[in-house]
This record gives C-alpha cells, sequence and structure tokens, in this order.
C-alpha cells in the first residue's frame, strides 16, 4: 500500500537519516522514493485539504477531544491532557 511505503520512508528520512520533514525538497524526495508525483499536490496546497478538516472534526466529535495531547488506547480508552507515566501505564494494563 502506498501509504505505508510513504511512511516507512517518512519515518527513516527523520528518525535514520536526520532530515527535516517539514522541508518541500524533503518531502518531494520521499514522495518520489514512494513511487509519487508530489509536483501537483505542492503547487496546489489545498488539495485533500477540506477532507483532512473533516476527519479532524469526525474524530474530535467521535471521541470528545477537548486538549492535546489526546490519547486512544485501542478505540476503547481515551486519555485528555499530560499524564504521568503511571496513568499511562494504567492505561496499557487495563488492555492486557
Amino acid at each position: 500500500m502506498l501509504q505505508n511505503k510513504l511512511v516507512e520512508i517518512l519515518f527513516k528520512a527523520y528518525f535514520e537519516e536526520e532530515k527535516c520533514i517539514g522541508e518541500q525538497s524533503v518531502l518531494m524526495n520521499c514522495a518520489e522514493k514512494a513511487g509519487m508525483d508530489a509536483t501537483e499536490m505542492f503547487q496546489n496546497t489545498d488539495i485533500g485539504k477540506k477532507e483532512t478538516l473533516n476527519e479532524v472534526k469526525h474524530f474530535r466529535q467521535a471521541y470528545g477531544v477537548t486538549g492535546v495531547p489526546f490519547l486512544v488506547f485501542d478505540e476503547k480508552y481515551t486519555s485528555s491532557g499530560a499524564q504521568s507515566a503511571d496513568d499511562i501505564m494504567t492505561m496499557f494494563e487495563k488492555l492486557l
């Protein structure tokens, strides 16, 4: 799947190659490695904007997001705002 391939390439660029994935040239290079032609996306920055905003709105409403960070654990438990390591571990333990 193209999406998974692109994510792997982006992660590699950021975490292994220490590239700044906020730079257009880095993103273009990653897109090309994944087999995409990202030229149109960078020329028209509104591509996908409506869909992305709708997805964010849906997620926010579905989970009742009111703050950041907002974590969802296995689509069962949620956590809003900063949490201690103990609280996060408790969430993981609930999932086991």
